[in-house]
């Protein structure tokens, strides 16, 4: 509560009304409820809160129309307040900052029928993975690609220990736009939408710790060193999940942060976050689950394999394996296929 200048104790009276009008002079803009509570506080022979409450409402001219004209008539209109107005005690409350640039939510995407790659991990991919399912999508007749995140590994960024012998930053990001620019090359008229992952996110990470001045500025992004712009690839950011029709969502995985980790079966992991039909990766491993509800709805969930190598030096053994996706508009309703690469077959 705000005060004025501080008076020892409220005048010695019998008056109740005397009494409220001390209060009122004392906190001026607190609400009537507070200065209600401090008064029952102070003075508990004489008045309950709602007591208090009463007396206060009565000289703030807040009890109706007849409190308002008898309190006018009587010339005591110094605490009127406007009904309904508690002061100036939400006003205080300051306009939030904005962490993004325009409003978080959902990416509508619109496709056809979409090759789905995820944890490509450039420079250190499957070569012969990634080309096979490229190879595959075009077989299939797929129209557009969907890089659903950590398709660049940014090593040379991580806050992670690392071996500077292994790969420069130039030369990464060398590798990765040399990557992208033959993945459009393959599909010159079709989508390509490139999520941000958390090992992209790694980037920005780099700059907030090493280089904040840096933030910002245009040429110091994502986008801007991968020239997607230039190749016309989208860009899914700020771990936005992408909506493919009306009932798909397409997520990379770390949106759900440390929960995710480790779970028996990554698509039921994805089932108990998400609520919702969903495929993601990060986990690079295959796997589905559905469930039917009350209602009879049924739900499902996918998760899909990587593209990277599979023994990397930080974790050699693993459960990973090698897959990719494809998801089917052309019907009008979603399908999705789940394939796994196993002795360089598609299965």
């Amino acid at each position: 509560m705000a005060y004025t200048q501080e008076v020892a104790s409220p005048p010695e009276t019998q008056s109740k009304a005397d009494i409220g009008r001390w209060y009122l002079n004392q906190y001026l803009d607190a609400s009537t409820k507070a200065i209600a509570r401090k008064m029952a506080t102070d003075k508990p022979m004489l008045f309950t809160v709602e007591q208090a409450r009463s007396c206060l409402r009565r000289l703030r001219g807040n009890m109706g129309k007849d409190n308002r004209v008898g309190m006018e008539n009587q010339g005591r209109t110094e605490h009127f307040r406007p009904n309904q107005q508690p002061g100036d005690y939400f006003g205080k409350i300051p306009e939030a900052k904005a962490e993004y640039a325009e409003e978080w939510g959902k990416v509508k995407v619109d496709i056809k029928k979409a090759l789905v790659l995820a944890d490509v991990h450039v420079p250190f991919h499957d070569r012969n993975a990634l080309m096979l399912a490229l190879q595959y999508g075009l077989d299939q007749g797929c129209t557009d690609i969907i890089l659903d995140g950590d398709f660049a590994d940014f090593f040379s960024v991580s806050y992670f220990r690392r071996d500077v012998r292994v790969v420069d930053f130039v030369e990464e990001i060398d590798m990765v736009h040399a990557t992208l620019e033959a993945i459009r090359g393959l599909y010159p008229d079709g989508k390509v939408i490139f999520k941000e992952g958390n090992h992209e996110e790694r980037m920005d990470s780099y700059l907030m710790t090493r280089a904040p001045e840096l933030l910002g500025i245009r040429d110091f992004t994502l986008r801007s060193f991968l020239k997607l712009d230039e190749m016309g690839i989208e860009y899914v950011g700020d771990k936005r999940p992408m909506k493919v029709g009306d009932h798909l969502y397409i997520i990379h995985g770390h949106e759900f942060a440390s929960s995710m980790y480790n779970p028996v079966n990554a698509a039921r992991s994805y089932f108990l976050r998400a609520k919702t039909i969903c495929l993601g990766a990060h986990l690079h491993a295959t796997s589905e689950h559905t469930e039917t509800g009350l209602d009879g709805k049924m739900i499902s969930t996918w998760s899909i394999g990587c593209l990277c190598k599979r023994n990397p030096r930080y974790r050699p053994l693993n459960s990973w394996n090698h897959g990719f996706g494809i998801v089917d508009m052309t019907s009008g309703s979603f399908r999705v296929d789940n394939l796994r690469i196993v002795n360089g077959k598609v299965y």
